[in-house]
Protein backbone atom coordinates (compact mmCIF):
# COMPACT_ATOMS: atom_id res chain seq x y z
CA UNK A 1 0.00 0.00 0.00
CA UNK A 2 1.29 3.39 -0.85
CA UNK A 3 2.49 5.59 2.17
CA UNK A 4 1.31 9.29 1.20
CA UNK A 5 3.58 10.62 3.89
CA UNK A 6 4.42 10.17 7.86
CA UNK A 7 3.11 11.39 10.60
CA UNK A 8 5.53 13.26 13.59
CA UNK A 9 4.82 12.08 17.24
CA UNK A 10 7.42 12.93 20.21
CA UNK A 11 7.72 9.41 20.96
CA UNK A 12 7.21 5.91 20.97
CA UNK A 13 4.23 6.07 23.18
CA UNK A 14 2.78 8.37 21.21
CA UNK A 15 2.59 6.56 18.23
CA UNK A 16 1.52 3.58 19.83
CA UNK A 17 -1.48 5.71 21.26
CA UNK A 18 -2.40 6.86 17.55
CA UNK A 19 -1.87 3.28 16.00
CA UNK A 20 -3.89 2.03 18.67
CA UNK A 21 -6.93 4.56 17.77
CA UNK A 22 -6.89 3.61 14.11
CA UNK A 23 -7.18 0.29 15.09
CA UNK A 24 -9.76 0.53 17.48
CA UNK A 25 -11.61 2.72 14.76
CA UNK A 26 -11.31 0.30 11.63
CA UNK A 27 -11.66 -3.08 13.49
CA UNK A 28 -9.67 -4.69 11.13
CA UNK A 29 -6.00 -5.89 10.51
CA UNK A 30 -3.15 -3.71 12.79
CA UNK A 31 -2.68 -0.83 10.81
CA UNK A 32 1.56 -0.35 11.38
CA UNK A 33 4.34 -0.27 13.61
CA UNK A 34 6.07 2.35 14.74
CA UNK A 35 9.11 3.74 13.10
CA UNK A 36 11.46 4.91 15.63
CA UNK A 37 14.36 7.91 14.79
CA UNK A 38 17.46 6.13 16.08
CA UNK A 39 19.20 9.55 17.53
CA UNK A 40 16.40 11.37 19.09
CA UNK A 41 13.76 8.90 19.99
CA UNK A 42 10.67 10.79 17.96
CA UNK A 43 8.19 8.23 16.43
CA UNK A 44 7.11 8.36 12.66
CA UNK A 45 3.47 6.40 11.74
CA UNK A 46 3.16 5.67 7.96
CA UNK A 47 0.02 7.08 6.60
CA UNK A 48 -2.51 6.53 3.46
CA UNK A 49 -4.46 9.69 2.77
CA UNK A 50 -7.69 6.99 0.92
CA UNK A 51 -7.17 3.97 3.28
CA UNK A 52 -7.49 5.99 6.36
CA UNK A 53 -9.96 8.55 5.40
CA UNK A 54 -12.00 8.24 7.98
CA UNK A 55 -9.83 8.44 10.86
CA UNK A 56 -7.96 11.77 9.44
CA UNK A 57 -9.71 13.41 12.71
CA UNK A 58 -6.92 11.58 14.57
CA UNK A 59 -4.46 13.32 13.29
CA UNK A 60 -6.06 17.00 13.29
CA UNK A 61 -2.74 19.27 14.38
CA UNK A 62 0.14 17.12 13.97
CA UNK A 63 2.79 17.64 11.82
CA UNK A 64 4.25 15.38 8.87
CA UNK A 65 7.20 14.77 7.18
CA UNK A 66 7.32 13.05 3.53
CA UNK A 67 9.87 10.25 3.30
CA UNK A 68 12.78 12.28 1.96
CA UNK A 69 12.40 14.28 5.27
CA UNK A 70 12.56 11.61 7.22
CA UNK A 71 15.43 9.72 5.70
CA UNK A 72 17.05 13.65 6.01
CA UNK A 73 16.48 13.87 9.62
CA UNK A 74 17.65 10.41 10.74
CA UNK A 75 14.81 7.98 9.90
CA UNK A 76 15.96 4.26 8.23
CA UNK A 77 13.82 2.02 5.89
CA UNK A 78 14.43 -1.49 4.90
CA UNK A 79 16.30 -4.07 5.98
CA UNK A 80 19.22 -2.16 7.44
CA UNK A 81 18.12 -0.14 11.09
CA UNK A 82 20.32 1.97 13.51
CA UNK A 83 22.18 5.62 13.45
CA UNK A 84 24.49 3.64 10.91
CA UNK A 85 22.05 2.35 8.62
CA UNK A 86 22.75 4.54 5.53
CA UNK A 87 26.44 3.56 6.20
CA UNK A 88 25.23 -0.33 5.47
CA UNK A 89 23.16 0.69 2.67
CA UNK A 90 26.52 2.22 1.01
CA UNK A 91 28.73 -0.45 2.09
CA UNK A 92 26.14 -3.25 0.74
CA UNK A 93 26.41 -1.63 -3.03
CA UNK A 94 30.24 -2.18 -2.59
CA UNK A 95 30.08 -5.69 -1.84
CA UNK A 96 27.64 -6.10 -4.63
CA UNK A 97 29.86 -4.24 -7.25
CA UNK A 98 32.77 -5.96 -6.30
CA UNK A 99 31.10 -9.17 -6.65
CA UNK A 100 30.14 -7.92 -10.06
CA UNK A 101 33.84 -7.44 -11.05
CA UNK A 102 34.09 -11.09 -11.29
CA UNK A 103 32.35 -11.57 -14.08
CA UNK A 104 34.50 -9.95 -16.28
CA UNK A 105 37.81 -11.95 -15.84
CA UNK A 106 36.88 -14.30 -19.14
CA UNK A 107 34.26 -11.64 -20.66
CA UNK A 108 36.70 -8.07 -21.97
CA UNK A 109 34.69 -5.32 -21.50
CA UNK A 110 36.75 -2.25 -19.60
CA UNK A 111 33.92 0.49 -20.28
CA UNK A 112 31.58 -1.61 -17.73
CA UNK A 113 34.30 -2.76 -15.34
CA UNK A 114 35.37 1.15 -15.21
CA UNK A 115 31.90 1.96 -14.42
CA UNK A 116 31.35 -0.42 -11.85
CA UNK A 117 35.27 -0.08 -10.31
CA UNK A 118 34.05 4.13 -10.04
CA UNK A 119 30.41 3.11 -8.91
CA UNK A 120 32.59 0.94 -6.03
CA UNK A 121 34.97 4.08 -4.85
CA UNK A 122 32.12 6.22 -5.39
CA UNK A 123 29.83 3.52 -2.63
CA UNK A 124 32.98 3.77 -0.16
CA UNK A 125 32.83 7.27 -0.36
CA UNK A 126 29.16 7.43 0.26
CA UNK A 127 30.29 4.96 3.47
CA UNK A 128 32.38 7.52 4.70
CA UNK A 129 29.83 10.14 4.11
CA UNK A 130 27.47 8.61 5.92
CA UNK A 131 29.45 7.34 9.11
CA UNK A 132 30.35 11.36 9.48
CA UNK A 133 26.92 12.49 9.24
CA UNK A 134 25.66 10.07 11.80
CA UNK A 135 28.79 10.56 13.96
CA UNK A 136 27.80 14.48 13.86
CA UNK A 137 24.31 13.89 15.41
CA UNK A 138 25.73 11.95 17.64
CA UNK A 139 28.04 14.19 19.15
CA UNK A 140 31.27 14.08 22.00
CA UNK A 141 32.73 10.44 21.99
CA UNK A 142 31.17 9.46 18.35
CA UNK A 143 32.35 12.79 16.74
CA UNK A 144 36.29 12.40 18.10
CA UNK A 145 35.96 8.65 16.87
CA UNK A 146 35.30 9.47 13.59
CA UNK A 147 37.70 12.54 13.69
CA UNK A 148 40.43 9.59 14.37
CA UNK A 149 39.40 6.91 12.40
CA UNK A 150 39.54 9.53 9.09
CA UNK A 151 43.13 10.57 9.93
CA UNK A 152 43.69 6.38 9.63
CA UNK A 153 42.06 6.48 6.75
CA UNK A 154 44.33 9.69 5.20
CA UNK A 155 47.41 8.16 6.09
CA UNK A 156 46.96 4.51 4.92
CA UNK A 157 48.31 4.65 0.80
CA UNK A 158 45.53 2.01 -0.34
CA UNK A 159 42.87 3.57 1.09
CA UNK A 160 43.51 7.24 0.34
CA UNK A 161 44.61 6.08 -3.15
CA UNK A 162 40.79 4.83 -3.71
CA UNK A 163 39.77 7.87 -1.96
CA UNK A 164 41.62 10.12 -4.42
CA UNK A 165 41.10 8.14 -7.27
CA UNK A 166 37.06 9.06 -6.63
CA UNK A 167 37.51 12.70 -6.55
CA UNK A 168 39.71 12.39 -9.71
CA UNK A 169 37.34 10.78 -11.78
CA UNK A 170 34.88 13.38 -11.22
CA UNK A 171 36.79 16.49 -11.74
CA UNK A 172 39.30 15.32 -14.38
CA UNK A 173 39.12 14.29 -17.83
CA UNK A 174 41.67 11.52 -17.91
CA UNK A 175 41.07 7.69 -16.46
CA UNK A 176 43.29 8.02 -13.41
CA UNK A 177 45.97 4.86 -12.99
CA UNK A 178 43.60 2.43 -14.17
CA UNK A 179 44.51 0.14 -16.84
CA UNK A 180 43.27 -2.55 -18.79
CA UNK A 181 44.89 -5.82 -19.86
CA UNK A 182 43.44 -8.78 -22.28
CA UNK A 183 44.75 -11.98 -23.56
CA UNK A 184 42.71 -13.11 -26.42
CA UNK A 185 43.17 -16.89 -27.16
CA UNK A 186 40.30 -17.88 -29.41
CA UNK A 187 36.79 -16.86 -30.68
CA UNK A 188 34.16 -19.36 -29.39
CA UNK A 189 31.47 -18.19 -32.14
CA UNK A 190 31.42 -16.82 -35.58
CA UNK A 191 33.54 -13.26 -35.42
CA UNK A 192 30.81 -10.70 -36.92
CA UNK A 193 32.07 -8.28 -39.22
CA UNK A 194 33.98 -5.00 -38.15
CA UNK A 195 35.09 -7.21 -35.12
CA UNK A 196 38.00 -4.90 -33.54
CA UNK A 197 40.50 -6.03 -30.97
CA UNK A 198 42.45 -3.50 -28.27
CA UNK A 199 43.31 -4.10 -24.58
CA UNK A 200 39.55 -2.60 -23.98
CA UNK A 201 37.84 -5.76 -25.27
CA UNK A 202 36.63 -7.32 -28.59
CA UNK A 203 33.63 -4.76 -29.69
CA UNK A 204 32.01 -3.59 -32.79
CA UNK A 205 31.11 -0.02 -33.36
CA UNK A 206 27.47 0.73 -33.21
CA UNK A 207 25.55 4.06 -34.53
CA UNK A 208 29.05 5.53 -36.15
CA UNK A 209 28.78 9.10 -36.73
CA UNK A 210 25.47 9.32 -34.98
CA UNK A 211 24.62 10.36 -31.60
CA UNK A 212 24.03 7.10 -30.75
CA UNK A 213 27.39 5.82 -31.23
CA UNK A 214 29.15 3.44 -28.94
CA UNK A 215 30.91 -0.08 -28.57
CA UNK A 216 29.09 -3.46 -28.60
CA UNK A 217 31.73 -5.97 -26.65
CA UNK A 218 31.40 -9.48 -28.05
CA UNK A 219 31.09 -12.27 -25.56
CA UNK A 220 32.24 -14.94 -27.88
CA UNK A 221 35.72 -14.96 -26.94
CA UNK A 222 38.25 -17.26 -24.88
CA UNK A 223 40.11 -14.77 -23.23
CA UNK A 224 41.83 -13.80 -19.66
CA UNK A 225 40.94 -10.09 -18.82
CA UNK A 226 42.08 -7.76 -15.71
CA UNK A 227 42.14 -4.18 -14.93
CA UNK A 228 45.45 -2.94 -12.75
CA UNK A 229 46.57 0.23 -11.17
CA UNK A 230 49.71 2.05 -12.44
CA UNK A 231 51.24 2.34 -9.36
CA UNK A 232 54.59 0.86 -8.28
CA UNK A 233 54.37 0.48 -4.84
CA UNK A 234 51.30 1.05 -2.38
CA UNK A 235 51.01 0.34 0.98
CA UNK A 236 48.11 -0.87 3.36
CA UNK A 237 48.03 -1.37 7.27
CA UNK A 238 52.05 -1.15 7.22
CA UNK A 239 52.09 -4.17 4.58
CA UNK A 240 53.42 -3.16 0.40
CA UNK A 241 50.40 -4.67 -1.05
CA UNK A 242 51.57 -3.71 -4.71
CA UNK A 243 51.59 -7.31 -6.05
CA UNK A 244 48.26 -7.93 -5.25
CA UNK A 245 45.36 -7.71 -8.05
CA UNK A 246 43.11 -4.55 -8.08
CA UNK A 247 40.35 -6.81 -6.84
CA UNK A 248 42.54 -8.08 -3.86
CA UNK A 249 43.03 -4.53 -3.29
CA UNK A 250 39.24 -3.67 -3.44
CA UNK A 251 38.84 -6.16 -0.88
CA UNK A 252 41.31 -4.66 1.40
CA UNK A 253 39.69 -1.29 1.39
CA UNK A 254 36.28 -3.29 1.52
CA UNK A 255 37.27 -5.30 4.78
CA UNK A 256 38.64 -1.67 6.44
CA UNK A 257 35.10 -0.24 5.77
CA UNK A 258 32.89 -3.44 7.16
CA UNK A 259 35.23 -3.44 10.18
CA UNK A 260 34.55 0.52 10.71
CA UNK A 261 31.07 0.50 10.28
CA UNK A 262 31.17 -2.38 12.83
CA UNK A 263 32.73 -0.73 15.31
CA UNK A 264 30.61 2.26 15.04
CA UNK A 265 27.58 0.26 15.44
CA UNK A 266 28.93 -1.68 18.36
CA UNK A 267 30.47 1.79 20.12
CA UNK A 268 27.48 3.94 19.43
CA UNK A 269 24.25 2.08 18.35
CA UNK A 270 21.59 0.41 19.94
CA UNK A 271 20.95 -2.71 17.39
CA UNK A 272 23.85 -4.62 17.97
Amino acid sequence: MKINRYILLDNQLEAHTLINQIDHARESDHWAEPIINPFDGRALVPWNDEYLIQQVHFIDGKDTLTFDEAQDQGWSFGYFKGRFAKARVKLEEAQHIRVSLDGFDCNPNYPAYRALFFGLLSSLYGVKEALQKSCKKIKNTALLWWEEKFIEIKNDPLLWLFYDLNNADKHSLSSPLLRPRMKLYSYKDAVPPGLIISGEGVFVAVGKDTARERRVFFDGVNAAFEVYLDVPVLYHKGQDVSGESLKVQLDMAISYYEDLVFEARKTFDTDI
